[in-house]
């Protein structure tokens, strides 16, 4: 019984290090990756809000993570975290050129207290969040094997797409996002 106690708590471990070492990542990329911006184009369900299931994770210490799932280009679902805190959003490069992304630019080296990463600007043009259109956007591409390891995501996303909506709620209670238009 220890020995699977303390397994777990590894386990835990490892997925909250992999989470720590995305956003950082996804913090020094801001710094380096330009935007393309267009309009949102998405249409609510009830002309008011769209509600999107969400699966909320519940880490050592605390720590809480949401997690949506995504299609891009009319496949997937693949796992997002949430990240309202987040000024871009993030998805793994091996994910990125499997889906035939377009790179929006040559690849950067970002540094910061974490070490030297390489990350390469796509452009997503197709994507969506349940039954929300996600506006058309240049995010960061980065290695995330780590992350997609341990905790089975994929990329994230952050405030650059999600102030497309008038708000964003996480209702932890009932494990869904609600977006306003």
């Amino acid at each position: 019984m220890a020995r699977r106690s303390r397994s777990m708590r590894n386990t835990h471990t490892r997925w909250w290090r992999a989470l720590a070492a995305l956003v950082l990542t996804l913090a020094l990329a801001g710094c380096a990756t330009p935007q393309l911006t267009m309009p949102f184009t998405g249409v609510s369900a009830n002309g008011k809000s769209i509600t999107v299931p969400a699966r909320i994770r519940h880490g050592a210490n605390g720590s809480t993570l949401v997690v949506v799932d995504l299609t891009i280009n009319g496949k997937g679902p693949y796992s997002f975290a949430l990240d309202t805190g987040a000024s871009l959003s993030l998805i793994d490069l091996q994910l990125a050129q499997r889906l035939g992304l377009p790179v929006a630019g040559p690849p950067e080296d970002i540094s910061g207290v974490g070490g030297t990463e390489r990350v390469t600007p796509v452009t997503v043009s197709k994507w969506a969040m349940g039954a929300a259109t996600l506006p058309a956007r240049t995010i960061t591409s980065a290695p995330l094997s780590d992350l997609r390891r341990s905790a089975g995501i994929v990329g994230l996303l952050g405030s650059d797409v999600l102030s497309a909506f008038s708000s964003v709620t996480i209702d932890y209670a009932n494990s869904v996002i609600i977006l306003t238009t």
